[in-house]
């Protein structure tokens, strides 16, 4: 993707990290009609607001463009069990060797936590 704008909403931080998103080869995080319904993260929505929303990339966006790769981790709960701890992003720096992203894997679907 290359994507550029030149409307309002060049002044809204959430709209610049969307496309910066796009850019680094990010899909909507929403299908067809809904491409933009899902706000767990940046590429589902942004706002034209100088503001707001205060987000990020989601955690499966995150861990397709292999951020915190060191702490990723994955189960299928049909199959087994996890045990661990969870930190946010923010926490990254001061949690070493916890879990950033899980990754729940089910036929068909993968979730991210």
């Amino acid at each position: 993707y290359i994507t550029v704008y030149n409307d309002k909403y060049c002044q809204s931080p959430s709209a610049t990290v969307h496309e910066i998103g796009h850019n680094i080869g990010l899909a909507h995080s929403g299908e067809g009609a809904l491409a933009y319904d899902d706000q767990s993260g940046m590429m589902g929505y942004s706002s034209s607001s100088t503001e707001e929303p205060k987000s990020c990339f989601n955690g499966a966006k995150s861990w397709q463009l292999g951020w915190y790769s060191d702490r990723h981790a994955t189960i299928n709960p049909l199959a087994s069990t996890w045990s661990g701890q969870l930190v946010g992003i923010a926490d990254y720096n001061r949690s070493s060797g916890r879990t950033v992203i899980l990754k729940l894997v089910a036929t068909p679907l993968s979730y991210f936590v």
